[in-house]
């Protein structure tokens, strides 16, 4: 049985889509960094795969079948979904579209999503939430409350508002187990410079429901890299602030792991090679414009102040290997973003420990 209380106190939750890289990233990281953290999973279909499992498989070869997690739905794909006109059953033959949407269904307390979960034992499930269908809220609280997992709500800006009435509701059916998110999302470094509205919503959960656990979520990471050498993490810096007003209390931290939260559009093409090294507290980016390759990027990082030699992980390798040149190393934007994300899960993780995030890593390595 995986109780959310038996999970807690972990150092991060990060949020993570099924998406090339960020699965890249995942699964090339040091196993002892993996048991450390309580990854928040968006569901969404593997590349052109037409059914979900695909992509509930992809997750689990990189993360394994024995750890929990907190399992969400994409919310940028359930937005696209509700965008489409077409009635065409024909339209679109994959299979998984329409399981995403059966997990959406409110009807009978969300009960595809609950039968999801419970499949699963190792999921901790993310409320459906629609506080407009109180009634399909409270059967799905019951019935994930019968699973005694636990119950995590990550709750975007936009329902920042309907807070207290979710707690109620969760207060309501005695439920104590409980993770909030509140989630920024893609916010700029203005937007969270200010912790006065983030410390209202915690106290107000924490006055109706005492024994709730409360993690920070954002992510700041840039959209444009023209002229831009590096940038500070903003996102850790807000949870900094917060976290100091409000001295002794618990709050755990969360991010996108240096993924933007919503899907990038517009401009074709490749973008120019680039290579990112996450630290501690910033992000730096090398994108040599003499000359534009990988290697170049790759070098640049190595013999930047921020480079950190004793550190011995996949990301590390990746960037060390594309400055010998290694054609099997970083030669796409994936890879480049893979690498960057796995950096910056080891480094938000050891945030408070900075000395154990340069620990010999016994894992073996294998491309």
């Amino acid at each position: 049985m995986t109780l959310l209380s038996d999970q807690m106190p972990c150092r991060y939750v990060p949020i993570l889509a099924i998406r090339p890289a960020e699965m890249k990233a995942l699964e090339e990281l040091p196993e002892v960094d993996k048991d450390s953290m309580l990854p928040l999973i968006l569901i969404r279909p593997w590349l052109s795969a037409n059914t979900l499992s695909k992509s509930i498989n992809r997750f689990k070869e990189a993360y394994g079948e024995t750890r929990p997690w907190l399992a969400d739905i994409d919310p940028f794909y359930a937005a696209a979904l509700a965008n489409d006109d077409d009635d065409d059953d024909e339209a679109d033959p994959k299979k998984v579209f329409s399981e995403i949407e059966a997990l959406q269904d409110p009807a009978n307390g969300y009960s595809n999503w609950c039968a999801f979960i419970e499949a699963d034992p190792r999921a901790i499930p993310c409320l459906r939430l629609d506080p407009n269908n109180i009634n399909a809220l409270t059967q799905e609280i019951i019935t994930f409350s019968a699973m005694q997992r636990g119950i995590c709500l990550r709750i975007p800006r936009a329902g920042f508002g309907g807070i207290g009435q979710i707690a109620d509701i969760l207060n309501a059916q005695n439920v104590t187990s409980v993770l909030f998110i509140l989630d920024f999302e893609q916010a700029t470094m203005n937007e969270l410079s200010n912790a006065a509205a983030a410390i209202g919503l915690i106290n107000t959960i924490k006055g109706k429901i005492p024994g709730a656990e409360i993690a920070i979520s954002a992510t700041t990471f840039p959209d444009s890299f023209n002229g831009l050498k590096e940038q500070a993490i903003a996102e850790r810096g807000f949870f900094s602030l917060i976290k100091a007003q409000l001295g002794q209390f618990r709050l755990i931290y969360s991010d996108r792991g240096s993924a933007r939260a919503e899907k990038r559009t517009g401009g074709g093409g490749l973008p120019p090679p680039r290579v990112d090294y996450p630290s501690f507290k910033n992000w730096y980016f090398f994108k040599p414009e003499k000359i534009p390759t990988y290697q170049a990027a790759a070098k640049a990082a190595m013999t930047h102040k921020s480079w950190e030699p004793k550190m011995k992980i996949w990301g590390t390798q990746m960037i060390e290997r594309t400055a010998k040149g290694d054609p099997y190393a970083i030669v796409s934007p994936v890879r480049s973003t893979a690498t960057r994300i796995n950096l910056h899960l080891h480094h938000q993780l050891y945030f408070d420990d900075p000395p154990l995030a340069l620990q010999e890593i016994e894992d073996d390595w294998v491309d």
